[in-house]
């Protein structure tokens, strides 16, 4: 029997996991959209200045 490689799990895969299965497949294949998201940006910003 394989042995489960758990070298590369984290939170965040766990997250994605229970919450949106297409989400961890993007995330697990570096394709990032919020990246794109001026709504996010926008979060980030506001984040990092208050």
């Amino acid at each position: 029997m394989d042995e489960l490689n758990t070298d590369n799990i984290n939170g965040t895969k766990i997250n994605y996991y229970f919450i949106c299965p297409t989400k961890l497949w993007l995330f697990s294949h570096n394709i990032h959209m919020e990246n794109n998201s001026e709504d996010v940006k926008l979060g980030k910003y506001l984040h990092e200045t208050t």
